[in-house]
């Protein structure tokens, strides 16, 4: 029986392959999560170079626009209707902890900010604007610090 040399993988099956494989890993994937060969926070710090590279690259060469450029509504739009609302509830309160502890965080570094704020006087236009612009200018200071 005479076979046909295949160079390039069909597509259809190809997908299919990732999807049979993709749900065959799942308890090897979840077990991997749990018990990581290194620490991930020491491996990020170390490739802190790597990824400042990588960024900046992708800066030089407008990647991002690029990206953004190739993103597919629909085909997103198709990934949330078929994993669905649930799976999104499920995954939000999953994180609920994790939310709790960066608001506690956040919300202490707005009371002490709040305290300097309320002792600001409001007596003239300037002093008003400068006390309202305070609390933006504040908590932006704080970015990327919880």
């Amino acid at each position: 029986m005479p076979f046909t040399i295949r160079r390039i993988k069909d597509v259809a099956g190809a997908a299919e392959k990732y999807e049979r494989n993709v749900a065959a890993a799942a308890d090897d994937w979840l077990d991997g999560y749990k018990n990581p060969r290194r620490d991930p926070r020491a491996s990020a710090v170390k490739a802190q170079g790597r990824w400042h590279n990588s960024v900046s690259a992708a800066d030089t060469q407008a990647r991002f626009a690029k990206n953004v450029g190739d993103y597919n509504v629909d085909e997103a739009i198709g990934v949330a209707t078929a994993v669905g609302k649930d799976h999104y509830v499920t995954g939000a309160v999953a994180r609920k902890a994790k939310v709790a502890r960066k608001l506690a965080n956040i919300f202490k570094a707005e009371a002490t900010l709040l305290v300097t704020i309320d002792a600001m006087p409001v007596d003239t236009l300037a002093q008003r604007l400068a006390k309202a612009s305070a609390f933006a200018n504040g908590m932006a200071a704080l970015k990327g610090t919880f």
